[in-house]
């Protein structure tokens, strides 16, 4: 069910983790350290939910009862989400401005060069 939205978590991990550096919105940007902490934790809901299934499993198995497919399918969904809304509320807390990008210049900004004849300032 929510396999679109764990796969595009594990990607957008990948790239935080790599470029250390990733856009919340148009005008807000995190890098750094808290950039690849968040792409960790963009890659814990796949991992996370194998182990509560298997918890969950388990604890069926003992208890003799069958599992509940929804149940975990809930589960599931509510690990995925909570992941998104904490990468968001942490994103949009660290985020920071971003900066205009500076062109190196080609050429030093000098004085004028004055030619002979011309009427000096």
């Amino acid at each position: 069910m929510c396999i679109g939205l764990e796969l595009g978590l594990v990607v957008f991990g990948i790239f935080a983790l790599v470029k250390g550096r990733f856009s919340v919105s148009r005008s807000k940007v995190v890098a750094g350290t808290a950039a690849r902490v968040m792409g960790v934790l963009a890659l814990l809901p796949i991992p996370l939910a194998i182990v509560v299934h298997t918890l969950y499993a388990a604890a069926s198995i003992r208890s003799g009862t069958e599992m509940d497919r929804a149940a975990a399918q809930d589960v599931d969904g509510a690990i995925t989400i909570g992941v998104v809304v904490l990468l968001l509320v942490v994103g949009i807390a660290l985020g920071k401005p971003k900066q205009p990008p500076q062109l190196p210049q080609a050429f030093p900004v000098e004085d004028p060069p004055q030619f002979p004849g011309q009427p000096q300032d």
